[in-house]
């Protein structure tokens, strides 16, 4: 990692910070949303139809490993094409805390209203809940789907569940 690079990487990390978030630049998303979390891992994608010193701008580190393994680039630590498409259909990300620590944690993904209020969580892989999601989205003009990182919904037998508890039973989320 040259100076150019650190220095890229420091400026687009106050952008997401400051954001909330940021957009997936490599050519082929491999995530369901090209959605960057502030707290995710990604990393600082090149142009390799450039030089080497051209940035398209911060990646999801899953879509920038992808990228790099189908170029044919490998490295002692890198994951085979199998165990990279594992990590994205059964998600778990390493996440920042404010003590310094890091949680491993799931990615899920909200519906939110236009205001913002928040209609729905959903697990990943979103297409297991592809019509709850597109009801909500039906019944609240205007609604988006947004992916997010939160511990495990504690209902097992009601995964899709509104707000912060499952309406079905009660049980509350910990999110």
């Amino acid at each position: 990692m040259n100076d150019l690079h650190r220095a890229l990487r420091k400026e687009w990390d106050a952008k997401i910070r400051a954001a909330g978030g940021g957009e997936c630049a490599e050519r082929v998303c491999i995530m369901p949303t090209r959605r960057i979390e502030p707290n995710s891992d990604w990393h600082l994608a090149h142009d390799h139809t450039k030089g080497p010193d051209d940035y398209l701008g911060p990646a999801h580190a899953e879509c920038n490993v992808n990228e790099a393994l189908e170029r044919g680039h490998v490295w002692p630590t890198a994951p085979t094409k199998e165990e990279m498409l594992e990590r994205v259909y059964n998600p778990k990300r390493m996440v920042a805390q404010a003590d310094g620590t890091w949680k491993s944690m799931h990615t899920r993904y909200e519906v939110r209203s236009r205001e913002g209020e928040l209609l729905g969580i959903f697990p990943t892989p979103i297409t297991d809940n592809f019509e709850a999601v597109r009801a909500l989205i039906e019944k609240h003009p205007g609604a988006e789907v947004r992916s997010t990182v939160g511990v495990d919904n504690p209902c097992s037998e009601h995964p899709a569940y509104e707000a912060d508890n499952c309406p079905t039973c009660g049980t509350a989320a910990s999110w």
